[in-house]
């Protein structure tokens, strides 16, 4: 909380603006015993969308999509079901809402791992993505990209990555591997023009790739000496331009041959790291947002530059910081909607809240009424009351001289 203080001959004036973590409605559950995950959110037509692996939003039966309206969450049809049903990624593609995953059916129409919804049916992208899952999503050069752990794409072959220009389906040259029969592609942004994979691969269109390649349209090439862990090939969960850089997260502990822990900045020439970067140990970072020019990474992590950040953290291009009270689980994903942090992820509090798997960072998130001020022998005004987190606290007769401390519900200054 921030207070700002005014101070008069005669009275004091305290104008207190309050940030938090706050709840978006009742969240996500999933039966009555697992634990849901927000794996996935984006804005289409205004409103938020959130995907994962739950069964209700808001006390709706929603199927691991809905949509939240600034009320409530709403279901989007039936949503998407399968033998085991989630999704990974959601993203706007041709006036569609596009989600990725793993499933059989979309809105009870027979849907393989990806579809898309026009914001009243959902309907099949040609005949799918077949084999395991689809991880990851992005729009380049008026083409979606979809990256998983998969071997065909609408019946023609492909490794992992594959390209739907609306109408077909086809391959990114021989793709990347998947040693482990892992991930294989775990997440895709652009950056200089050009589209990023990161994920658990060694080698893309046949060349030497450590968790990270460059496709320029039409060939693919290796990031410096990409990210490696124990020696081995590392794994990148996260990728974000940031201050004209490109900053990769996941599971790593060297970058271009660099000590970095688990996050690391690429120049376009060269790797560096970012101060001691994230650690648990076991850590990884799985989410990265620009928001309003501060990086904020998320992930499953209890320090950040050696200072303590319960699963998410600040970057301000020089320092880490804590972001808020952090979050009590793994983060697995972000957006901004009305201007607000929106975080996904495997959580179900934050900030003393009980947000159930998904929650928003904002100023002026919901309105504030003081109920309660006791002070004896002043004459005390707050106005407005309610108010929307801004509010200012008129003190009459009392000497400038006074220290007067104001606390939230959760005891913090």
């Amino acid at each position: 909380m921030k207070n700002l203080f005014t101070v008069f001959w005669g009275c004091i004036i305290f104008n207190v603006s309050a940030q938090s973590w706050e709840p978006l409605g009742k969240g996500m559950t999933m039966g009555s015993i697992q634990y849901p995950n927000t794996a996935a959110v984006t804005v289409y037509n205004g409103a938020l969308y959130a995907g994962g692996y739950f069964d209700s939003a808001g006390g709706n039966l929603v199927n691991n999509i809905a949509m939240w309206n600034g009320n409530s969450w709403l279901p989007l049809g039936t949503g998407i079901t399968g033998s085991v049903g989630f999704i990974n990624s959601l993203c706007v593609y041709n006036g569609q809402l596009i989600a990725a995953g793993s499933f059989t059916t979309a809105g009870g129409n027979t849907a393989y791992n990806i579809a898309a919804w026009n914001g009243t049916n959902w309907s099949a992208l040609g005949s799918g993505i077949g084999n395991i899952q689809v991880n990851a999503l992005m729009v380049y050069k008026g083409n979606l990209i979809a990256g998983g752990a998969f071997g065909n794409a609408g019946g023609n072959p492909v490794n992992n990555i594959a390209m739907w220009n609306g109408t077909s389906w086809s391959a990114l040259g021989s793709g990347t591997n998947n040693p482990y029969n892992g991930y294989g592609v775990c997440v895709l942004d652009t950056f200089s023009g050009e589209l990023y994979a990161g994920g658990e691969f060694d080698s893309a269109g046949g060349k030497l790739a450590n968790g990270i390649a460059m496709w320029n349209g039409t060939s693919w090439s290796a990031i410096g000496s990409g990210v490696k862990r124990w020696g081995s090939f590392g794994d990148v969960y996260a990728i974000v331009a940031f201050n004209g850089e490109l900053i990769v997260g996941g599971f790593f502990d060297t970058a271009g041959g660099i000590f970095a822990s688990d996050i690391a900045m690429w120049n376009g020439m060269s790797w560096s790291t970012l101060s001691s970067g994230i650690h648990n140990p076991p850590s990884d970072v799985s989410s990265l947002i620009n928001y309003g020019g501060t990086l904020i990474a998320g992930g499953s992590f209890d320090s950040a530059g050696n200072k303590y950040s319960k699963n998410i953290a600040q970057w301000n291009g020089t320092s880490w910081s804590s972001f808020g009270n952090g979050l009590s689980s793994a983060v697995g994903c972000f957006t901004i909607y009305n201007n607000n942090l929106i975080a996904g992820g495997l959580f179900d509090t934050a900030g003393g809240y009980r947000v159930n798997a998904i929650t928003q960072w904002c100023d002026t998130c919901k309105p504030l009424e003081v109920n309660q001020l006791e002070i004896r022998n002043y004459k005390l005004e707050v106005y407005p009351n309610p108010n929307n987190g801004n509010f200012t606290v008129l003190l009459k007769g009392i000497s400038p001289k006074n220290q007067i401390t104001i606390f939230n519900i959760l005891g913090e200054q």
